[in-house]
């Protein structure tokens, strides 16, 4: 076989068929095989087979990280000890001819590990990673990130912690590398670095902790503005042709400047908030800051689309901070004029700012106008939009002959009708029914009375959902009664299993005035037999209501109904007759 191998024809693949049947051979007896097969081995240009009795194979193996990393953690913690950790890490590289091989991703899950479980005494290493790499300068940051939002016990020297973290995050900014980094956001160990540097400085003052000191406070402001001057901002000219089922927010959180902007407000709020408890007043604290926002919202780094994502999305928390600057720059926030400045600030406000009647207002009209004007087919920021539009509705900010509802019926969007009526059902609470339900029976009677007239397609969910609305129903008056019986001609699948409203209903009916609509909704329901679960024996003690003001309609609703009221049908055909 030997003589075979060394006539090989001479191309590319010789050395490597040379080297596949050798390590098949080796070890069995031939000097010749065993000593070629060495000299070939230590040429380091071919992997070694684990199967060599196959010339093809495969396989599969499922990695965790930590547990195939070159170091262990006695390892590692041996290493910290003798002050060879840093060079050991800066060593390691993973070998590029082995897929099986332990990764940079291994070494770090287990370094990590390693300084969860042993805080106190890599505290006073911070320093040192100044001169390790960027995936364990990461590792360092992200595990003491973790470990200060989990407030571990374990850890007692925040303080000194804090003032070393901040000196490392200063020192990896002023790196060449790292610039270009901030400039140009590759996607690499340097950017996750990055994005982790004002994670941790949000972090930092989410509490108001007192071990996060005034000094580190300065400095790490100083950090941010550092970012604020080397940062690439988001060109924005694909952020409207996104995936639509991600939402401009979920990028903007996602991205570099994003966690940029959020550390920034979130510092300042801290600020604000030391102020406060201080001095009782917080008034002069934005001043420093307002060039700072007002540059974001200038042309200079246009469209900057994710300043208009994040100072959006915490409007609430810019009004504390200076509510005359936020009401004075509320058109810029929302820029009528620019598309893409405009989306980025109504997908921040809708998706994280919730309703008060203010904030509703604070936007004006002419924003609304647009806002109900987006074409999305996210359905997240289509239920927030007409969410608020409800809610606007029944605080008397929204009327249903304004314009805004005038063109939802007018175009039969039931979509959005249905998302109202929805939100009308979870929103108001037990204790605030009396308040809003003239303005909740308005909408009902209206959009009932236009189904019956339009009869618009695809309409099931919104049928169901004025069936809900049934429940704000006291008294079924003169006005309300046609639709209330019309409603129930649709005889909708969700009216047939054990639906909620068959309690209201039945409730509501032990006042007289409401017996005649009730009944004559349920002989329409029940024109056609039907299949009818009754669970919560709702139904049944409905009818038993009715048989007491009309025995022969209770008799035909109950035969009716399904299997399931057979025994109800022939207790009350017996006191018919017996009535007779």
């Amino acid at each position: 076989m030997l003589s075979k191998l060394r006539k090989l024809p001479s191309d590319k693949y010789k050395e490597h068929t040379q080297f596949v049947y050798l390590n098949l051979i080796q070890g069995m007896g031939n000097k010749l095989a065993d000593k070629w097969y060495m000299e070939m081995k230590a040429m380091n240009k071919y992997a070694v087979s684990d199967h060599p009795d196959f010339l093809v194979y495969s396989s599969t193996i499922w990695r965790s990280g930590k547990e195939h990393s070159p170091y262990s953690d006695i390892d590692i913690l041996g290493y910290a000890a003798d002050n060879s950790l840093i060079r050991k890490l800066n060593d390691f590289k993973p070998k590029s001819d082995s897929w099986n091989s332990p990764t940079i991703e291994d070494l770090v899950s287990a370094l990590e590990d390693v300084i969860k479980n042993n805080p106190m005494h890599f505290s006073t290493m911070i320093c040192e990673f100044k001169a390790a790499k960027a995936p364990y300068q990461y590792d360092l940051m992200r595990a003491f990130y973790d470990l200060w939002n989990q407030k571990k016990e374990t850890v007692s020297n925040w303080s000194q912690i804090w003032t070393d973290l901040l000196s490392l995050t200063q020192a990896i900014l002023s790196q060449d590398e790292v610039r270009q980094t901030i400039e140009e956001t590759e996607d690499n160990y340097s950017a996750c670095l990055l994005n982790m540097i004002p994670e941790l400085l949000k972090s930092a003052v989410k509490d108001d902790q007192v071990e996060y000191t005034s000094k580190c406070y300065d400095r790490g402001m100083k950090i941010l503005k550092k970012f604020l001057v080397k940062m690439k901002r988001n060109c924005g000219s694909n952020i409207l042709s996104t995936n639509e089922q991600i939402t401009i927010t979920e990028y903007a959180i996602n991205s570099l400047e994003g966690k940029v902007f959020e550390s920034l407000v979130n510092n300042i709020l801290h600020e604000c908030r030391l102020a406060d408890k201080n001095t009782g007043n917080h008034s002069n604290i934005f001043s420093k800051y307002k060039d700072m926002f007002d540059k974001e919202l200038s042309s200079e780094y246009a469209p900057n689309c994710y300043f208009y994502t994040i100072i959006a999305m915490y409007l609430p928390h810019i009004l504390y901070i200076s509510e005359q600057w936020a009401r004075e720059n509320i058109h810029k926030i929302f820029p009528l004029d620019n598309n893409e400045q405009f989306m980025s600030a109504a997908d921040g406000f809708l998706t994280n700012v919730n309703f008060t009647k203010g904030r509703y207002e604070l936007l004006g009209n002419d924003t609304w106008d647009k806002i109900l004007s987006i074409n999305t087919q996210n359905q997240n920021l289509f239920e927030r939009i007409y969410g608020w539009i409800a809610l606007a509705y029944i605080v008397d900010d929204e009327k249903l002959e304004g314009k805004h509802f005038t063109s939802l019926y007018d175009a039969s969007n039931v979509k959005a009708l249905t998302v109202i009526a929805e939100t009308l059902n979870s929103y108001v609470r037990d204790e605030d029914i009396e308040k809003y339900r003239d303005s909740i029976l308005t909408f009902w009677y209206k959009t009932t009375k236009w189904f019956e007239d339009t009869k618009p397609s695809n309409s099931s969910a919104l049928c169901a959902q004025l069936y809900e609305l049934i429940q704000f129903m006291e008294h079924i008056d003169k006005k309300y009664s046609s639709a209330f019986i019309q409603l129930f001609t649709y005889r909708l699948q969700e009216l047939m299993w054990g639906n909620p409203i068959w309690k209201h209903i039945n409730k509501i009916f032990d006042i007289k005035d409401n017996q005649p609509a009730i009944i004559k909704a349920l002989l329409e329901l029940t024109k056609e037999k039907c299949a009818f679960c009754d669970d919560e024996n709702a139904m049944h003690e409905l009818l038993n209501k009715v048989a007491v003001v009309d025995i022969s309609s209770a008799c035909y609703i109950a035969d009716n109904l399904g299997s399931d009221f057979n025994n109800l049908y022939v207790e009350l055909s017996r006191k018919r007759q017996e009535g007779n």
